[in-house]
């Protein structure tokens, strides 16, 4: 039964995305704005997030069903506070995530009250959808409708309750002021209640819940172009600061972007091998390029001449060969000459 309920509740998820997705492509093609640096299409609208809080109260009836007398019903009534934020913007659709706090404050079992043994009890809801529809009346009320997956964990005096199923959330938002926004939603889910720690005793047959919330919304990105209480600044001037405000923002990435460029480069050039800074070597003596210091004094008043024929003079006035094997030294005495090694 499990696996059959899960089944049927992804297929209808599955079904109502594939159809909105659809139409939603069908729509009429704009003219497209490619990114010199990407290559894809510009994001004109840029996707943004924006978050509501506010406060909540749940009821949640569980039933097991009998034969030859009534049911077994289970009612039990929550208060607490949610958080939820929603995508703007978004292709294809938009969505949002709810979470939601709550404290039991009454449990009632066929109409009759019951008194709770634990004080500490507590449950946390959870709820994410996609916005499937977005409508308003003559700008004065704005309608959401979306459909997603709910999950609710409740402690109680008997059972640690575990739901999983599908539900609906119908929302007014309420344009207040230019950034304020006064939100009522109605939500109602149908779920599979035997996950928690009484499947084994007291399954149940039938799992449903509805709940109401009241919250606000404050958004610098999601303007009410017309709101209750006038602003003092147009809604134009309103959107050119926003524009200016995001085209500052992304002028500090490109010079951040620059600026690690450039110490890239910077350090690509300073760690060049030192082979690659030296000249290359190999050119003969003739080719040597000449000093512009001057040989130093000897010390005798006359400056030696560095030039190689000089130095072949010297040579020769130091020694004088007489053969291939023989040298004669100043003092007239031949000494041989070693063949790796020239006196």
């Amino acid at each position: 039964m499990r696996r059959k309920y899960l089944k049927h509740l992804f297929l209808s998820l599955y079904i109502m995305t594939a159809v909105y997705t659809g139409a939603h492509a069908s729509g009429t093609e704009q003219e497209i704005l490619l990114d010199p640096n990407t290559g894809f299409p510009v994001i004109l609208n840029k996707p943004f997030i924006v978050f509501n809080e506010g406060v909540t109260g749940s009821w949640i009836t569980r039933i097991i069903k009998q034969t030859g007398r009534s049911n077994f019903v289970f009612k039990d009534f929550m208060a607490g506070a949610y958080f939820s934020l929603e995508t703007k913007n978004m292709q294809p659709v938009d969505s949002m995530v709810r979470f939601a706090v709550y404290y039991p404050l009454s449990f009632k079992f066929n109409g009759h009250p019951q008194v709770p043994k634990n004080m500490l009890n507590f449950a946390f809801d959870l709820f994410a959808a996609p916005v499937f529809l977005q409508m308003d009346m003559w700008n004065y009320l704005r309608f959401n409708i979306t459909a997603g997956l709910h999950f609710l964990y409740q402690m109680g005096d008997r059972w640690n309750y575990i739901n999983l199923g599908i539900g609906a959330l119908s929302g007014i938002e309420l344009p207040i002021a230019r950034r304020w926004t006064m939100l009522i939603n109605g939500y109602m889910s149908v779920d599979y209640g035997n996950f928690g720690t009484n499947r084994h005793l007291e399954p149940y047959d039938l799992v449903w819940q509805y709940q109401l919330d009241v919250g606000v919304r404050y958004s610098r990105r999601a303007l009410n172009q017309y709101s209750y209480i006038p602003s003092r600044r147009t809604y134009e001037e309103d959107l050119a600061a926003l524009a200016a405000k995001d085209q500052a923002k992304q002028e500090k990435k490109e010079a951040k972007r620059a600026a690690k460029e450039a110490a890239r480069n910077a350090k690509e050039n300073s760690s060049a091998t030192p082979a690659d800074m030296v000249p290359e070597t190999g050119q003969d003596d003739s080719q040597a390029p000449a000093t512009d210091q001057p040989p130093a004094d000897t010390g005798t008043g006359t400056v030696p001449d560095s030039s190689p024929a000089t130095a072949t003079n010297q040579e020769t006035s130091a020694g004088q060969h007489l053969d291939s094997g023989t040298v004669q030294s100043d003092t007239g005495i031949q000494v041989p000459l070693n063949p790796t090694l020239i006196f």
